[in-house]
């Protein structure tokens, strides 16, 4: 019953990040395809063209322009050394998140993950 007050007004989408429009007050949360290094190797070809560094340059460019303009952000991804240091200015958490997805149940275990805010 809360959840469903809380959302009565609430605009839920799924597009790409560089197409929304919100304003000052809005909530955005973020899921990116998950950063990948030699610590932390991820899937991270979602598509043809993958999630490159670049690509999570230039979403960080698009929070921090969120953040100047007053909306509040959340947003997700692996807790690799580039994605700390991106954010490093927004408030992180680091989370234990189970993954369920491996063939052999000994193969499922918990990863590290970032959860960034800006509140």
């Amino acid at each position: 019953m809360l959840c469903h007050q809380a959302l009565t007004k609430a605009d839920i989408s799924v597009a790409d990040y560089s197409t929304i429009k919100p304003q000052a007050g809005d909530f955005v949360y973020l899921d990116p395809t998950y950063h990948s290094d030699n610590d932390n190797p991820a899937f991270t070809q979602y598509s043809k063209t993958g999630f490159s560094d670049q690509d999570q340059l230039a979403l960080r460019d698009f929070v921090e322009t969120l953040d100047r303009n007053g909306v509040k952000i959340m947003l997700s991804n692996s807790n690799t050394n580039m994605i700390t240091n991106l954010y490093k200015d927004l408030n992180l958490k680091t989370i234990d998140a189970p993954r369920y997805v491996s063939c052999k149940g000994a193969g499922r275990k918990n990863v590290q993950e970032v959860v960034i805010t800006n509140y």
